[in-house]
């Protein structure tokens, strides 16, 4: 089974920011040399802030934002994100 999993990103002003770029990760799917997570899918938010990563499978992953647009810094924050049969939900926990 899978959910789709999109969510909107905006700036300070509250418009959508387009080229903010997160990449998920396995929680189960980590390196056994490095403890490392594994890529699962990126995914850049369109002209509307829109960061859309399609139909997920049903786990635990985590998330960071990989990419920036011109003139913003990243965000340093891990997100954990959980993907169930009631849908997505994301905690976030900065560093």
């Amino acid at each position: 089974m899978s959910v789709n999993f999109k969510f909107r990103v905006i700036n300070p002003d509250g418009v959508g920011l387009a080229g903010a770029e997160f990449t998920l990760y396995k929680i189960s799917n980590a390196d056994e040399k490095t403890g490392q997570y594994k890529k699962y899918r990126a995914a850049v938010a369109g002209k509307n802030g829109i960061v859309d990563f399609g139909c997920i499978e049903l786990r635990n992953y985590v998330m960071r934002q990989t990419a920036t647009p011109d003139g913003y810094g990243k965000n340093g924050h891990l997100y954990s994100v959980t993907a169930n049969c009631d849908g997505v939900m994301i905690d976030c926990f900065p560093e």
